[in-house]
């Protein structure tokens, strides 16, 4: 039987979904997450919690432990405007990422799912498809750019496949927050649960973009052509609602 290891499993928006959607295809899952206390929706005899940071040598011990043979890397600092603040938080985020492939290359796992951003297009109105040019201008796409390349080099350094799911912002139903400005796209959280799921066993060694709905005048302008043809996902009918709230982190 398949089982995943998941980073930031409780502390990211989308984790508790991907927990849930695991467990309803049978797939056993382990947490790895930072948090000191968690809501106790699983319990520990169904999804096993490891309360740590996300470091090298304590990751690979779990993932042996565990025989875990795909990782699902959420876990990331949010990145702020400041630029002191941004800059620690990226360099926080793309260590991490590197801590997650070296212990990966160790245990031999067979592949890592990875949550990027479509901020790493930048700001250009052109469509978008996963071989548009990476022009990030925000700290968080500059981010995502670099552990993005980490990840391609450690598959051609160590032969480890990988899924990158560029996600558009993420959001639920019910919150306070809209979709209001007219230049969002975002995802609803079942359909970028779903996406991560679709990964674990099609597109190898791919870039995917992500994306329900958008509240723009005319149309999105990010292409998800490419998910829905090989990793045959698709947005759910209900997250096209127009009174979806945004989610945020």
């Amino acid at each position: 039987m398949m089982k995943v290891l998941l980073t930031g499993g409780y502390s990211n928006s989308i984790g508790l979904e991907v927990i849930h959607q695991l467990l309803h295809n049978n797939i056993q899952v382990v947490v790895v997450d930072e948090l000191k206390e968690i809501y106790p929706i699983f319990p520990l005899s169904i999804v096993p919690y490891y309360q740590q940071k996300i470091e090298k040598d304590s990751l690979l011990k779990i993932l042996v432990k565990e025989k875990a043979t795909i990782i699902i890397h959420l876990k990331q600092e949010k990145i702020s405007d400041s630029i002191k603040e941004s800059f620690e938080a990226s360099e926080n985020n793309i260590a991490a990422t590197i801590d997650v492939l070296e212990a990966s290359a160790a245990a031999n796992v067979k592949k890592i799912i990875f949550s990027s951003s479509i901020s790493v297009y930048g700001e250009s109105e052109e469509l978008l498809t996963e071989n548009s040019p990476l022009q990030p201008l925000q700290f968080e796409g500059i981010s995502k750019k670099i552990e993005e390349q980490y990840i391609k080099n450690y598959h051609l350094l160590y032969g480890l496949t990988y899924t990158i799911l560029r996600f558009a912002a993420i959001y639920e139903l019910n919150k306070k927050d809209t979709l209001t400005d007219g230049k969002k796209d975002g995802v609803y959280i079942k359909d970028g649960a779903a996406a991560i799921i679709a990964s674990l066993n099609q597109g190898d060694n791919e870039f995917f973009n992500i994306l329900s709905m958008t509240t723009r005048a005319d149309k999105s302008r990010i292409s998800i052509e490419k998910a829905k043809k090989m990793l045959c996902w698709k947005p759910s009918a209900y997250s096209f609602l127009p009174d979806n709230k945004i989610y945020k982190d």
